[in-house]
């Protein structure tokens, strides 16, 4: 979202403001604002520092911070219901369901985190970049990690796709300047000159979620999608 705001702030903010959902969370935040919660109680820590740790291959020193900032969500989803939270003592009180919905939030951004990208750079690239590659390329295995025979996406083609979904163009300024670099950096992508034309580049995606793709790049994914 910050890439959005950035290229056009003021539309941006207007179309945040005609969001009928956003005027309710923010009635509902007013109204959490007079319960005055002063305190908010997460029963059993223990398991879901286990529960987080189970999802990591291997245990880093920035990952007690992480447990930290998962807490919190699960507290801030927690105070979204405070009225439905309190126990006989008149405490606030976390309830699994909170607590799964923590760890729905944190799966859905910690790979990004992992990746030093925001998470609206790393959605662009699995929604946009990825699928195009994928059905470009449905012969190759996903845990072959050579680029050689393999298609390259092209700028337009992502520029398309875009269009195509979201039925408005893509800012080419924000994704040449902003978008593409952060991938670049973060090892996301590699760009290789297309031999076909050496004014411009290829896009080859290093990092394809097999959960998406099964077995075979094209597995699973949206048949209209890849029609590019």
């Amino acid at each position: 979202m910050a890439t959005l705001r950035d290229a056009n702030k003021a539309e941006f903010l207007a179309k945040i403001e005609a969001s009928p959902e956003r005027q309710q969370l923010k009635d509902r935040v007013l109204a959490i604002k007079q319960e005055q919660v002063k305190h908010i109680i997460v029963p059993d820590p223990a398991s879901i520092e286990r529960r987080f740790l189970s999802h990591v291959q291997s245990t880093k020193p920035r990952h007690q911070r992480d447990v930290s900032h998962l807490l919190s969500i699960i507290k801030c989803i927690t105070l979204l219901n405070v009225w439905f939270r309190r126990n006989g003592n008149g405490n606030i009180v976390a309830s699994q369901s909170d607590i799964d919905q923590g760890f729905d939030v944190w799966q859905k951004i910690n790979k990004s985190q992992e990746l030093n990208v925001p998470p609206y750079t790393y959605e662009f690239y699995k929604k946009y970049i990825v699928p195009i590659y994928v059905s470009k390329n449905a012969d190759r295995k996903l845990d072959s990690k050579s680029i050689v025979d393999d298609i390259g996406v092209s700028r337009k083609e992502i520029i398309y796709l875009h269009y195509k979904l979201e039925n408005r163009l893509l800012n080419e300024d924000v994704f040449r300047r902003q978008i593409l670099p952060m991938l670049l950096e973060a090892g996301l992508i590699i760009e290789v000159k297309d031999p076909n034309d050496k004014r411009n580049k290829l896009i080859f995606p290093q990092l394809i979620e097999p959960e998406k793709y099964s077995g075979e790049h094209g597995g699973s994914t949206d048949a209209e999608m890849q029609k590019v």
